[in-house]
């Protein structure tokens, strides 16, 4: 739809997290993104060289963070106690979410640390079928605890749910009370999932947006790997010829 001269435009604010996938090659990271993403399932993937990148808008509910922040301060001010639940100040609100698919293989070590130090979200996948592919997680976590920053949020995700009871013949499985034990140690979020059938993939994702959006309530500043945009006006102001436009965001 064409926007007449004169008009007034509102860029509609959407914050985005920045979120990336680490495990080892082979696992279905790949194919996790872009079920997704693009709601799409491809049986044989080619191993990741470097980087994938995919990003999709979600809706989440809750209280904004500019909206939380000035509510604390009245309440300091006022000497009163801070609501549970704030009456008139939860709303639903839209985020994009900009996932990158870190390649597993030993190369992508050198440019890594790059992409931990502004990611918001840690999505730590493991095939559940083989247990070496989870024994990698343990390195991982060195390098995401070494390089992300603090508040980084993280969920460890089970991956190929479909295949929990047609064992590999070269692999051992791993027990999900495992996982979820890691997943606790690192005080992260736990989840399997299925790319294959669409299971889980959804709460995947929504589940780490809403961690990461409770996190940043609390937080003194915004993690880098939080980007928020701001309503950019371009006209006169006339309400009933109000135009809302998406931002553009660059990967």
């Amino acid at each position: 739809m064409e926007v007449a001269l004169g008009t007034m435009v509102h860029v509609k604010p959407i914050t985005s997290y920045k979120i990336i996938i680490l495990g080892r090659s082979g696992i279905g990271k790949t194919a996790l993104l872009r079920r997704f993403t693009e709601n799409k399932f491809i049986q044989n993937i080619e191993a990741t060289i470097g980087m994938e990148m995919g990003s999709r808008e979600i809706d989440l509910r809750g209280v904004q963070r500019n909206d939380y922040h000035r509510l604390v301060s009245e309440a300091s001010n006022n000497a009163i106690n801070l609501p549970e639940n704030p009456s008139g100040m939860i709303q639903e609100f839209t985020v994009k979410l900009m996932i990158y698919d870190l390649s597993g293989q030993n190369g992508m070590k050198i440019i890594a640390p790059t992409f931990f130090k502004t990611a918001a979200g840690v999505v730590l996948a493991y095939d559940m079928c083989d247990y070496n592919s989870f024994t990698h997680l343990h390195e991982v976590i060195k390098d995401v605890h070494s390089h992300c920053q603090d508040d980084v949020n993280l969920i460890v995700v089970a991956t190929k749910f479909d295949l929990d009871d047609k064992p590999s013949a070269t692999a051992a499985p791993v027990p999900p009370e495992i996982g979820r034990e890691f997943a606790k140690e690192h005080n992260a979020l736990f989840i399997e999932c299925s790319s294959k059938l669409g299971i889980n993939v959804e709460d995947t994702f929504k589940k780490l947006a809403e961690r990461i959006h409770e996190s940043s309530l609390n937080a003194p500043s915004p993690n880098t790997g939080i980007t928020y945009a701001e309503p950019l006006y371009i006209g006169e102001a006339d309400s009933e010829a109000e135009k809302y436009v998406r931002p553009c965001y660059m990967c």
